[in-house]
Parts: C-alpha cells; structure tokens; sequence
C-alpha cells in the first residue's frame, strides 16, 4: 500500500511539472523527490523545455546530483532536428546554432582531424567530410582551430544559423587547422552535402550537436 503511494506521488509530481515548461530546477525537483533516471528522461523527451545548459547551468545541475545521463538528455532535448533552432515552447530562440564543417578531399598534411575550440574549450576533432553543430548563448564567441593565429570571431544573435569552415594547411612547415566564417548561402551549400561527425571524434558531449542538417 506504502509503494502504492509513493508511486501515486511520484506521478502527481511529474503531471504538475509537465503543465509548464520543464526547467532545470524542475529537473531537481524530479530528482530530490526519488524519481529513477528514466522516468526523468521520458519526461524530458515529451514535455517542452527551458533548460538553462550553459556551462554555470551544467555545473549547477551536477552540484545538485543529478546524473550526467540526465544532463545529457536536457542538452540533446535542447538540440533541434532539422538544423534549424526550435522556437516552441524550449527556450531555443534565445540560442544562436553554429556549425562547423570541412569539405571533403580537404584531407591536407597530417594531422588529419585537428581539434576546433570554441572560447578555448574543445568541441570536437575536424574530421575530412563532416560537419558538427553547437548551439551558443547570444553574443561575442571565438573559433580557432590548432593554428592559433587563424581565429574565427563570432558576434551570435538569438535564432541565428552560422557557418564555419575547417581546412588543414601547413604552417611554418608544420600542419594546423585553420577555420574560417562563411556566409550563409556558401556555407549552408557546402555543409549540407556532407555527413555528421563521426561521434568518436566529439569531445564536448554535452555541447556539440550531430543533428541532420537540411
């Protein structure tokens, strides 16, 4: 009979939350109340979301013990299929995407996949053919690839869609990655002829997005 209850409230709670906009502290609130990680990620693949997944945002989570399967629910939920920022009801306006690509048979001197780093931190490696994406809160962000003189500056507006192209080109002799900003039409072109990165090549995984661009 106890067990009983304890389920009846558990679905009490996830039916309360799910009449607005699921938001990181609703995610805490699931997760205090004893509810099992997949109950929590059915629940964040079906109801609309707010999720603050910023880095001050990831961190709050994990300092309140919610699980990194969970964390990696909230920020796949905020991704968008289609290639195109989700306005309905998750809060994804307020997010600019970016995706970052290299042509194929651009394969170049090795290293073959050097890695791309946005504000210093690592995305992923550049792998020949692929593209990736990373959705960004709106203002001044910085791409750069392993040639630390070649950066790709970013002034990100909410809702916008951004390109960037990866080559590899000897330096000094030396092999770098270099990136550089590409306008919509050429960049939205060139990418959506490739393939999403191969996920092994992902080292940000909770902000890099392989979603389908069209």
């Amino acid at each position: 009979m106890r067990l009983k209850i304890a389920v009846l409230c558990f679905v009490g709670a996830a039916l309360a939350l799910a009449q607005a906009a699921l938001t990181n502290d609703s995610i805490i609130k699931m997760v205090n109340a004893g509810l099992g990680d997949n109950v929590i990620m059915s629940t964040i693949k079906a109801q609309p979301a707010q999720y603050s997944t910023d880095p001050d945002g990831l961190i709050a989570l994990k300092s309140a013990g919610v699980s990194d399967q969970i964390i990696a629910a909230m920020v796949e939920r905020m991704a968008v299929s289609g290639g195109a920022p989700n306005t309905e009801n998750t809060g994804e306006d307020a997010k600019a995407v970016v995706y970052v690509y290299r042509n194929r048979n651009t394969s170049g001197p090795p290293p073959n996949s050097p890695s791309v780093y946005c504000d210093e931190q690592e995305l992923a490696r550049m792998q020949n053919g692929r593209y990736f994406s990373v959705r960004l809160d709106a203002g001044k962000h910085s791409f750069r690839s392993t040639d630390g003189q070649s950066v790709a500056d970013l002034d990100v507006k909410a809702g916008q869609t951004y390109y960037i192209r990866g080559e590899v080109v000897p330096v000094r002799l030396k092999p770098r990655g270099r990136v550089t900003v590409m306008s919509p039409e050429q960049g939205g072109s060139e990418a959506r002829s490739l393939r999403p990165l191969d996920s092994g090549m992902v080292k940000d995984r909770l902000r890099v997005v392989l979603d389908p661009l069209k």
